[in-house]
């Protein structure tokens, strides 16, 4: 049996296998690809599922956290983009897909077997020293990871401690459930907020909804108080004048552990320790057989391109060629050919640099220009408000949209189907005759670029406030929107995936009137990189042939060349003396760029 999500669902078990939920008619997996087998805990306003993954025969197993949807979602969206990239880590799970429906926001994990420590509590008892210096050993590592990335758990407890595969040994100890967790600046640990964690666990401070990083401490402390002794943390305190009883009840141990525990459960943050830092010294000091090295996280969490670095390549204009008219869009044919569209509503087929025919396509400026080498089929709009469909080598075009709204971008699918975006903050799915096939709705502001990836069916769409959505063109759904830029999204890019069992690993590329560039994980919303530099808003942006380099364009007339795996600026070209309207790369390596300053200028690397 699957079990359905939606939070109103009156009979949720449905027989697995089917799409939709048999009792209220909600679609049962996440993506098409995740199914709910049943729930595993709950609390406040989440849930928890066992999950299988349906394209995998095996290993397939996952878990599916659910959680309410507080205000518009942007600060829970803000947060998955910042912890995402720390779960690339041996013991923490792994975040595998992020997704939005019914008002509510779903993580999706991967399934830890193995029993958690209260289960082993429950089952063999409690423990003895040695596992207490286990569980500290690699509960402060994890801490001390956690931390140094601004991260506070605010939630550990015995249940959400795995013994992966069963195992006691140094580095199978993983946690999990990141459902309460923070990300830690300076606004944030000054500024009080909700009481979140479970009870018994939490420090005093985390009661009254101020929770720092020492808090975390507490909570592994009394974790540990509870494993050693068997009983509840509030059996083991005395409320009336406030000190701990555990001693009295626990088997025997060394002054050295205990002195250490009674540290970690200080109700004075004064008193407690510190950091996971200084705890962990105090614990490698006096634990037999320790060591400082039970974990090495991974330094930053891979992308989905090879491993090399672009060759380090100076820049240099070597051909200028001065135009008429502004040009405003750019596109590639695959031979190295090039369509223009300029100001005057002029589209110019392009050689190299030499100019082969023009004529008009529009009776204003062109605003978005594509090209399907599947079918040879070109689509263009304009200021006139009309967008076009035509043949290449027969330029009389058919026009799809007459005095609507403006279409802003335009890109074509996997079946040469045509995807228009506008100012009536829609997208349309035409096919290749011109047939309206299916409308999609959810942006609130109009819709100013979007990316259709060219090895799965995954559409990204981005508008003037700055929001992201994240498309389904097979379902014809919205998947998830991702954290939100600060002003209008001006351009985007997709990066494949290079593992053909995994098409939608992509990365996604935006630039924004913010300024600022991301490269985010297209499943997850995972940040990479936050690239700035520029000094006025990002008009435009291209990706070499190998996914190495990124180029962008900005109103302030230069072009900056970035890292894809690093994120490190490689060059700032100069040349142009106005905006910068237009880039690609040419087949070849070079770079094409169109200004305002009206010139097209060709770069190469040296």
């Amino acid at each position: 049996m699957s079990y359905c999500l939606h939070p109103t669902c009156p009979s949720p078990s449905t027989p697995q296998g089917d799409h939709f939920c048999v009792h209220c008619g909600s679609r049962v997996r996440l993506g098409d690809r995740y199914a709910a087998v049943q729930p595993i805990g709950g609390g406040g306003s989440s849930r928890t599922f066992l999950a299988t993954d349906q394209r995998r025969l095996t290993h397939n197993r996952c878990v599916i956290k659910e959680f309410e949807q507080q205000g518009d979602g942007e600060a829970f969206r803000y947060q998955i983009a910042r912890i995402e990239p720390l779960f690339k880590h041996a013991q923490l799970p792994n975040v595998l897909a992020y997704f939005e429906r019914d008002q509510h926001h779903y993580l999706v994990q991967d399934y830890i077997p193995g029993p958690n420590l209260g289960q082993e509590l429950q089952a063999s008892g409690a423990f003895g020293e040695d596992k207490i210096w286990t569980v500290l050993q690699e509960g402060l590592l994890l801490l001390k990871y956690l931390h140094s990335q601004r991260l506070i758990h605010r939630d550990v407890k015995p249940t959400n401690l795995i013994r992966r595969d069963g195992r006691f040994d140094l580095g199978y100890l993983t946690l999990v459930d990141f459902g309460s967790a923070k990300i830690a600046t300076q606004s944030t640990l000054a500024k009080p907020g909700t009481m979140i964690g479970s009870a018994e666990y939490i420090a005093p401070e985390q009661l009254a909804g101020q929770v720092t990083f020492a808090s975390d401490l507490y909570s592994l402390g009394t974790t540990c108080l509870h494993l050693l002794t068997g009983l509840s943390p509030f059996e083991l305190f005395n409320f009336r004048d406030g000190s701990w009883l555990w001693r009295s009840v626990s088997g025997p141990i060394t002054d050295d552990l205990a002195q250490i525990l009674d540290r970690l459960v200080c109700r004075n943050l004064t008193e407690r320790y510190a950091s996971a830092e200084i705890a962990l010294k105090d614990v490698l000091l006096h634990c037999p057989g320790s060591s400082s090295t039970l974990i090495i996280p991974a330094s930053q969490p891979p992308l989905p391109l090879p491993d090399t670095q672009p060759p380090d390549l100076s820049w240099v204009c070597e051909t200028t060629v001065t135009v008429e008219h502004p040009i405003t869009r750019l596109a590639l044919l695959p031979m190295g050919q090039m369509l223009t569209g300029d100001q005057q509503g002029a589209i110019a087929l392009w050689q190299g640099t030499e100019l082969e025919r023009t004529w008009v396509g529009h009776a204003y400026s062109i605003a978005a220009l594509a090209y399907s080498p599947a079918t040879a089929m070109v689509a263009s709009s304009g200021y006139d408000r009309t967008l076009k469909l035509w043949e290449l080598d027969r330029p009389t075009p058919q026009v799809l949209l007459e005095q609507g709204e403006l279409v802003t971008a335009l890109a074509f699918t996997q079946e040469s189907h045509l995807i228009s975006a506008g100012r009536d903050r829609h997208l349309r799915l035409w096919d290749r005759h011109g047939k309206l096939l299916h409308i999609f709705e959810g942006h609130s502001a109009p819709v100013e670029s979007l990316a259709v990836s060219p090895t799965a069916p995954v559409m990204v769409s981005g508008d003037a406030d700055g929001n992201l959505r994240v498309w389904n063109l097979n379902l014809r759904i919205c998947l998830r929107q991702l954290a939100k830029h600060g002003g209008s999204v001006s351009a985007i890019a997709l990066i494949p995936s290079p593992d053909p069992e995994e098409p939608e690993q992509q990365t996604v590329v935006t630039g924004s009137w913010d300024m600022s560039i991301r490269l985010r994980h297209l499943n997850t919303g995972g940040l990479y990189h936050a690239l700035s530099g520029h000094l006025l808003p990002i008009r435009t942006l291209a990706l070499s042939a190998d996914a190495q380099i990124l180029a962008t364009g900005s109103q302030d007339s230069t072009i900056k060349l970035w890292s894809v795996i690093t994120g490190q600026l490689l060059a700032t070209l100069t040349d142009h003396t106005a905006a910068i309207e237009a880039i690609a790369f040419h087949p070849d390596g070079r770079l094409i760029s169109a200004s305002q300053d009206r010139t097209l200028r060709l770069w190469r690397g040296h």
